[in-house]
């Protein structure tokens, strides 16, 4: 699914694959100079990582103002057609920012 997004939103902003442990993860965040940028938290990544990550997404949306932050939580069994829509849903809503999708 990751490739998926990555071509639905090339050009669109950055999109960062969640991976534990999440500090790496968040600190592709605070590098991204996009100014949107969607993090996907896959099936594959443990359940507190996987917790904390989404939980931070919120201030990490605060702390990156202007520039905007989602996340989609995707589900095991979740089709990349799902995934590259809501993830161009969130891309194109422009006033959108610090939101997590579930995917399923």
């Amino acid at each position: 699914m990751l490739a998926a997004v990555r071509a639905a939103l090339a050009g669109q902003g950055a999109v960062i694959g969640a991976a534990a442990p999440i500090a790496a993860t968040v600190a592709a965040i605070a590098a991204a100079d996009e100014s949107f940028v969607l993090v996907i938290a896959g099936p594959d990544l443990p359940a507190v990582e996987r917790a904390m990550l989404l939980a931070a997404i919120g201030p990490l949306a605060v702390a990156r103002a202007p520039r905007r932050i989602c996340a989609l939580d995707v589900a095991a069994g979740a089709s990349a057609t799902d995934g590259v829509a809501a993830a161009r849903f969130l891309a194109e809503a422009g006033s959108t920012t610090g939101q997590v999708l579930a995917v399923g």
